[in-house]
C-alpha cells in the first residue's frame, strides 16, 4: 500500500502501526514511539457526580425534529451529556420508533466544525448584546412610529406552538409587518389542492393497512415525507406474504425518474414531468366510466380525456383494480404536482369509498396554512418597491434555494438590513448584514406538530456549542419581549394550553393534542372539474425535471459529509448529482456517464454530468436540489450545478423546453456500485405471487446448506442470527447511516470514495432486471454474513477474524496486519480495510459524536459487521444483572431499530421459539450465495410481487 494519496495531498506518516513494526521496523523505533505521546487532555473526576449521570451508561432524552415541519418524534442517547446517537420515539405517530437518514445524520450537523460560531455584523465580528441593542433601537423609534412598516419576517413554514404566540405577539406589536414564509418542499399546493376539494387547506393523513391497491402519482412511500413512516410500515407489512396463498397488495407507480416507490411498484408507467396531470386525467375519466358516471360535473369535465397509445393498458388496469377493489383503494399525489393534481386525488378517494378506511382529513397545523403568507412573491415585490427597511430571514437560504427569476441578490440589497438566522455561513448569509448563529434542534427548546396535530417537545440535549440561538428567541428580540428564554417561551404556551410541562419534557409527546380533525368532510366534485387546468399538449420537446435531492433534500444538509457519502439508494451516485438520462435520450444524445452536458432554457445554461438511468421517462432528464453551493464548506467541494439558473417562480419544479446537447470535458461521477446484474448467483430473489403459486417450493433449496467437510463448531444458547425480508425493504438507506453512526464507521471523502474505498459496513445493493426501459429493481442490504464455515476465518496468518462461541465472526483488530486475505476469500465482498488513519485529523467537536462503546479503528486493519457486538454484550450485562434471562427481540442491532418497515430482525436463532428462527423457517427464506458452503447466520426473504393479469404497457 503506498502511504500517500495523491488525491488528498497527505504525505507518508511517521508514526508506528503494527504493520510496519512487523515489516521491519526496529524495537528501540517501537520504545521510542510508545513513550513519545502524552495524553491528548487531563482527565479530571467527577467531584460531585451530577444527578442521572452514571459514567459509561448512556441515557435517552426525548425531543423531536421535524420533517418539512411536521413534527416527528425522537430520542437521542446521550454519554455524560454528549448525543451520539438517535432513533425513533416509540409513542410519536410519525417516527414508530424508526428514522431516516436524515434524523440519523443529525448528529454530524450538530457537531459540524463548518456551523456558523458567532454573530457577525457586516463581515467582522459582533455579539448578541450588539444585535439585541441594536433591535431594541429600531424598536423603540422607526418602527414603533411606523408599526412596523419596513419590518419584514421571512420563516421557514413551522407547526410550533412557540413559533405562533412569537408571530402574535410581533404583529400585536407591529400590526404593519410582514411575515412570510418560504421552503422549497412546502406544502403549499397540496393545500391549495384541498381548499379546491373540501373548501379548505386540509390535510390528509393515510392509513395504508386498509389499502389493498394504491396508486402513486409521483409520490414517496419510502422517503422523507411528514408521515412517510406509518404509510410505509403499514404498506410494506401486508407485503410480507407468509404462504402462496395469502393475499398481497397491489401498487401502481406513475413517475419521470426512477425512484424507490416506482422500484417497489407492481406495475409502474414512466412519463415527462410534464404529462403526469394528463395521465391523472385519463385514469380519473377511467375510473368514472368503470362507476358508470357520466353526468357529474368532473365526467364531464374529464369527458375528452384519453390516453395515449403508450399508456391505455397501464390506465385500464390501474383503474380496474381500483374500482374493484372500492373502499380499500387509495390515491396518493407527490407533493411537487399542482394543485388541480392533488385536489383530483381527492376527488378519486372518494370516489373509491377511501375516506371510509384508508384516508382521514386533518385541520394543518401548518402556520398560516393556505393563507398568502405562504407566496413569497408579494415578498419580493415589496423589496422591488423599496418598502422593505429590514429584512429578517429567520432558518431558511433563500439565497440558494429560490429560482433565478427571484433576482434574489438583486432584491435583498435594496433592503436596508437583512438579518440571517442560519446555522451556516450560506448564500444568504453573504447577503446580510447580521449573520447570527441558529440552534440546531439538538441545543434548542421548542415544539412541533405531527400531521394528525400530536404535539410533541424539541428538548436540548446540550447547551449550544456555538452560542446559536432559536427562531423564537430572535423573533422575541424583534418585539422586546421581556421573557426571550426559549424554555420559558415553552413552559407559557404550554401552561395556557393546561399542558403538565414537566410531564410533556419527560414523555416528549404530549398526550391528546390530536384535536384537529374536523366533521367529515365532503369533496366538492363541481369545485374539483372547475379547478382542473387545461393543458395542450407539448411539441416533442426535452423536458427538465427538478426534485429535491432523496438524501440532502433541498440542499439545507449539504454540509452533512455522512449524507454526501451515503449512496443515492438507485442511482448509487455519492459526493455529486448528474443529470439523469433515459438509455434512449442518451442514445440520441450521444453521451455516457460522465460527459459533460449543457441544459439550456432560452439564455440561461448550466453544465452537467450526464448519468444513464434505467427507467427514466424519455423526452425528460431530471436534476436535483442541493448540490452547486456557493457556500466556502463542505458543501462546495461536492460540486454539481446550481439549477436556480434555469427554475422559475411559477413553475419550480419544471423547466420546458429545454435543450440538452453534450460538450467537451468531462465531469466527475463518483458512484459505489458499477455492476448491476446479479450474474446468475443467489444473491437478491424475487418471484410473483402468481408463479409462487405455482411453486410453493421454489425456494427451499436456496435454504438448504450443502455438505461441509469442516466441523460443526457451534452449540449451546444463545446463537445469534438475523432475517432480512426483501419484500418489506424499500432500500431507503436508513441503516446505513445508523450503522455508521452506531460503530464510528469513518467518513473518506470523494477522492477515496472515487477508489471504491469507502467504509460503510453496511450497504444497499441494487439489481436490474428486465429490460432497460422498463427495469425490474431489486434492493437488498448486505452486512457481514456471520458465516458458520466463514472463509475469511480460514486464511488469516495472524487469526485476527475468528469465530465467537455464540456465533459471531469477530475481528481482533490488534492482531490484523492488514494483508487483507480475508477480504479477498469473501464473497459478499462485506469487509473494509482502513487504508488511512481518516480519524486521526478529525476536528475536535466531530470527535464527540463518537460511541464510547465502540473501538475506533486504525490505519490498517480490517473492519465489518459485527451485530452490534457493543449491545448484545451491554445487554447480556445487564439481564446478568437482574438475574433474569434475555428476551427475544430485547437486543436490537442499529439497522434493525432504526428501520422504518421493520424488515431486519435479529435475534437467537437457536431458539426455535425466537422471532428469527420462525422467519429462517419462511418458505421465503433463502441464504444469498448460500451454494458456495458458508452457511450464513443472516437469512433473507425473497420478495414477492404482484403484478395484474394484463401487462401495463
Amino acid at each position: 500500500m503506498n502511504d500517500t494519496d495523491p488525491h488528498l495531498g497527505l504525505v507518508p506518516s511517521t508514526s508506528l502501526t503494527r504493520r510496519r513494526f512487523l515489516l521491519g521496523s526496529s524495537l528501540v523505533a517501537l520504545g521510542a514511539e510508545a513513550c513519545s505521546k502524552p495524553p491528548r487532555d487531563d482527565l479530571i473526576p467527577y467531584v460531585q457526580r451530577p444527578r442521572d449521570v452514571i459514567p459509561g451508561a448512556a441515557t435517552f432524552y426525548a425531543t423531536t425534529a421535524t420533517r418539512d415541519a411536521y413534527g416527528f418524534g425522537l430520542l437521542v442517547e446521550s454519554h455524560e451529556g454528549r448525543p451520539t446517537k438517535i432513533e425513533g420515539h416509540p409513542e410519536h405517530p410519525a417516527s414508530l420508533g424508526a428514522t431516516g437518514p436524515r434524523e440519523q445524520a443529525a448528529i454530524y450537523s450538530l457537531y459540524d466544525p463548518e456551523r456558523a460560531k458567532a454573530v457577525r455584523r457586516r463581515g467582522a465580528a459582533s455579539s448578541w448584546s450588539a444585535f439585541e441593542f441594536a433591535m431594541r433601537a429600531k424598536e423603540s423609534a422607526p418602527w414603533s412610529a411606523r408599526g412596523g412598516e419596513g419590518l419584514a419576517v421571512l420563516l421557514e413554514p413551522s407547526t410550533s406552538l412557540v413559533a405562533e404566540a412569537r408571530l402574535d405577539a410581533l404583529r400585536e406589536r407591529f400590526p404593519e409587518a410582514r411575515v412570510h414564509f418560504h421552503a422549497e418542499r412546502s406544502a403549499i399546493d397540496r393545500l391549495e389542492g384541498a381548499r379546491l376539494a373540501f373548501g379548505e387547506p386540509f390535510d390528509a393523513v393515510y392509513s395504508l393497512d386498509g389499502a389493498d391497491v394504491v396508486l402513486s402519482l409521483d409520490a414517496d412511500l419510502s422517503g422523507g415525507g411528514a408521515m412517510a413512516v406509518p404509510m410505509a410500515r403499514a404498506f410494506f407489512a401486508k407485503r410480507r406474504v407468509e404462504s402462496p396463498r395469502d393475499g398481497l397488495p397491489r401498487l401502481y407507480a406513475v413517475e419521470t425518474a426512477l425512484g424507490l416507490t416506482g422500484a417497489a411498484a407492481d406495475h409502474r408507467l414512466a412519463v415527462p414531468p410534464g404529462e403526469l396531470p394528463r395521465v391523472a386525467r385519463s385514469i380519473a375519466n377511467a375510473i368514472l366510466a368503470a362507476l358508470g358516471d357520466r353526468t357529474s360535473p368532473l365526467a364531464a369535465a374529464l369527458a375528452a380525456e384519453a390516453s395515449r397509445e403508450s399508456e391505455p393498458a397501464f390506465v385500464r388496469a390501474a383503474a380496474r383494480d381500483l374500482v374493484q377493489a372500492r373502499g380499500r383503494a387509495v390515491v396518493l399525489v407527490g407533493d411537487r404536482q399542482p394543485p388541480d393534481v392533488h385536489a383530483l386525488g381527492h376527488a378519486l378517494n372518494a370516489l373509491l369509498g377511501a375516506f371510509d378506511h384508508v384516508v382521514r382529513v386533518t385541520r394543518s397545523p401548518i402556520l398560516e396554512a393556505g393563507a398568502p403568507s405562504h407566496d413569497v412573491r408579494p415578498l419580493l415585490a415589496a423589496l422591488d418597491a423599496g418598502a422593505i427597511d429590514t429584512l429578517c430571514v429567520l432558518g431558511s437560504n433563500p439565497g440558494y434555494s429560490l429560482p433565478g427569476d427571484a433576482r434574489v441578490r438583486e432584491r435583498f440589497g435594496r433592503a436596508r438590513e437583512v438579518i440571517h438566522l442560519g446555522e451556516h455561513a450560506d448564500e444568504t448569509s453573504a447577503l446580510a448584514s447580521w449573520q447570527l448563529p441558529a440552534a440546531h434542534f439538538l441545543e434548542a427548546w421548542g415544539d412541533a406538530r405531527a400531521m394528525d396535530g400530536t404535539s410533541s417537545v424539541v428538548q436540548p440535549l446540550v447547551v449550544p456549542l456555538w452560542g446559536g440561538r432559536t427562531v423564537a428567541e430572535v423573533l422575541a428580540a424583534l418585539h422586546g419581549a421581556a421573557v426571550r428564554d426559549s424554555r420559558r417561551l415553552l413552559r407559557d404556551v404550554f401552561e395556557r394550553r393546561n399542558v403538565d410541562f414537566e410531564d410533556a419534557v419527560a414523555r416528549g409527546v404530549v398526550p391528546h393534542t390530536d384535536t384537529l380533525r374536523p366533521r367529515a368532510p365532503s369533496v366538492d366534485l363541481a369545485a374539483v372539474a372547475a379547478g382542473l387546468v387545461a393543458r395542450p399538449s407539448s411539441p416533442p420537446t426535452v423536458t427538465l425535471a427538478v426534485a429535491p435531492h432523496p438524501v440532502l433534500h433541498d440542499g439545507d444538509l449539504a454540509n452533512n459529509a455522512w449524507l454526501q457519502e451515503m449512496p443515492e439508494p438507485v442511482t448509487k451516485l455519492v459526493w455529486g448529482h448528474a443529470l439523469l438520462v433515459g438509455p434512449s435520450t442518451a442514445a440520441s444524445l450521444g453521451v455516457r456517464d460522465g460527459d459533460a452536458v449543457e441544459v439550456a432554457s432560452g439564455e440561461r445554461a448550466v453544465r452537467l454530468a450526464a448519468f444513464v438511468q434505467p427507467g427514466h421517462a424519455e423526452g425528460a432528464v431530471t436534476a436535483w436540489l442541493g448540490h452547486g453551493r456557493r457556500a466556502p464548506s463542505l458543501a462546495a467541494s461536492a460540486g454539481g450545478a446550481d439549477l436556480a439558473a434555469l427554475r422559475r417562480l411559477d413553475a419550480p419544479w419544471i423547466v420546458e423546453p429545454v435543450t440538452v446537447r453534450k460538450i467537451a470535458g468531462k465531469e466527475r461521477v463518483i458512484v459505489t456500485q458499477t455492476s448491476a446484474d446479479q450474474h446468475g448467483r443467489v444473491a437478491a430473489l424475487r418471484s410473483t405471487l402468481d408463479a409462487w403459486r405455482a411453486d410453493p417450493a421454489a425456494f427451499r433449496q436456496a435454504n438448504e446448506d450443502p455438505a461441509s467437510i469442516l466441523p460443526e463448531r457451534l452449540s449451546g444458547s444463545p446463537q445469534w442470527g438475523m432475517a432480512i425480508d426483501l419484500a418489506a425493504c424499500t432500500g431507503c438507506s436508513a441503516c446505513v447511516v445508523a450503522c455508521q453512526a452506531e460503530n464510528n464507521v469513518p467518513v473518506v471523502g470523494p477522492a477515496d470514495s472515487a477508489l471504491f474505498r469507502t467504509m460503510h459496513w453496511l450497504r444497499i445493493d441494487r439489481y436490474y432486471g428486465g429490460t432497460p426501459a422498463e427495469p425490474e429493481v431489486d434492493l437488498q442490504p448486505m452486512l457481514c454474513q456471520h458465516c458458520e464455515k466463514a472463509p475469511c476465518e480460514y486464511v488469516c496468518p495472524v487469526n485476527a477474524t475468528v469465530h465467537s462461541p455464540d456465533g459471531l465472526n469477530e475481528m481482533v483488530y490488534n492482531r490484523c496486519v492488514g494483508t487483507r486475505y480475508c477480504s479477498n476469500n469473501c464473497p459478499y465482498k462485506v469487509r473494509r480495510f482502513n487504508f488511512y488513519s481518516h480519524d486521526d485529523d478529525l476536528p475536535e467537536s466531530l470527535r464527540m459524536a463518537m460511541n464510547p462503546g465502540v473501538t475506533v479503528r486504525a490505519r490498517g486493519v480490517m473492519e465489518k459487521c459485527t451485530y452490534c457486538v457493543q449491545r448484545i454484550r451491554r445487554t447480556e450485562i445487564d439481564a446478568r444483572v437482574a438475574r433474569r434471562a434475555l428476551r427475544d427481540g430485547e437486543i436490537r442491532t442499529a439497522c434493525e431499530q432504526v428501520c422504518p418497515t421493520e424488515a431486519i430482525v435479529f435475534g437467537d436463532v437457536s431458539d426455535p421459539r425466537s422471532r428469527v428462527s420462525e422467519l429462517h423457517r419462511s418458505p421465503r427464506a433463502y441464504a444469498a450465495l448460500g451454494d458456495v458452503g458458508t452457511r450464513p447466520r443472516t437469512r433473507y426473504l425473497a420478495r414477492i410481487t404482484n403484478p395484474g393479469p394484463e401487462p401495463s404497457r
